[in-house]
């Protein structure tokens, strides 16, 4: 893409990646693999977004895992603790769909 006369790019790039959680990291550095042009901005103070927080990790209360070794998480349990963290600030059918699934 050329730019106009009246709108002067500083850089130009193949990929521009907002934020660098695990998605975002693992986005530019595929595609920097495969030789593309990547700028990969974040708008924290923190490289790694989110997952700079949880270590990468991820809560999966009563996944098929810990049942075999026979660890089991109270569902309920699960239930209360994300109705408290998360609230309204999601929907709760989205994250009652997760506890499902998981």
């Amino acid at each position: 893409m050329n730019p106009s006369p009246e709108n002067k790019w500083d850089r130009e790039v193949d990929l521009l990646v907002l934020g660098t959680g695990a998605a975002g990291l693992s986005a530019t550095l595929t595609a920097a693999a495969q030789g593309a042009k990547v700028l990969t901005l974040e708008k924290t103070e923190y490289v790694g977004g989110t997952t700079a927080y949880s270590a990468g990790t991820a809560w999966v209360p009563n996944n098929h895992f810990q049942r075999e070794d026979g660890i089991l998480d109270d569902h309920e349990k699960a239930v209360r603790y994300l109705d408290a963290v998360v609230g309204d600030k999601v929907p709760r059918e989205g994250w009652l769909a997760y506890l499902d699934a998981a």
